[in-house]
């Protein structure tokens, strides 16, 4: 009999949940929709960097070959492209702090992940009310 309850010991040793997989209390509600709103206010800078990259620079030629430059009064393409690399290291860091927030903490706290995957729709919030602030002042 000993011999077994020893085993018995074991086998619920090896069974336990290690202590980073422990379960949290899910928050509140609102929480996953504050999250992503605050998450689409820093979504803002690298829509701004390609936005004017792509206003400043459409008329001057290939980034590429910056001495086809169409018009004199062209600024110095090699910022342009030095902008629209900003603009995709700085998208692709947003994506991952999205992906984070929204996937990687939900699955690893056991929390539902549905309710953060739908209060992500909030991500383009800030987006759609700066355009329209700035739609509005501009007519």
């Amino acid at each position: 009999m000993p011999s077994t309850e020893r085993t018995r010991r074991r086998f619920k040793a090896k069974t336990r949940k290690p202590a980073a997989a422990l379960e949290r209390p899910e928050p509140g509600r609102g929480t996953p929709v504050l999250v992503n709103l605050l998450l689409g206010i820093p979504g803002l800078l690298p829509l701004f960097l390609a936005l004017k990259s792509a206003t400043t620079y459409s008329g001057c030629g290939s980034l590429a070959a910056p001495t086809a430059n169409t018009t004199p009064d062209c600024p110095d393409t090699d910022t342009g492209f030095v902008i629209w690399c900003g603009a995709a290291v700085l998208g692709g860091m947003m994506l991952l702090a999205i992906l984070t927030a929204n996937v990687f903490v939900p699955i690893a706290y056991r929390w539902r992940i549905r309710r953060w995957l739908a209060a992500s729709l909030v991500l383009p919030a800030p987006q759609a009310v700066i355009g329209t602030i700035c739609l509005w002042k501009a007519s």
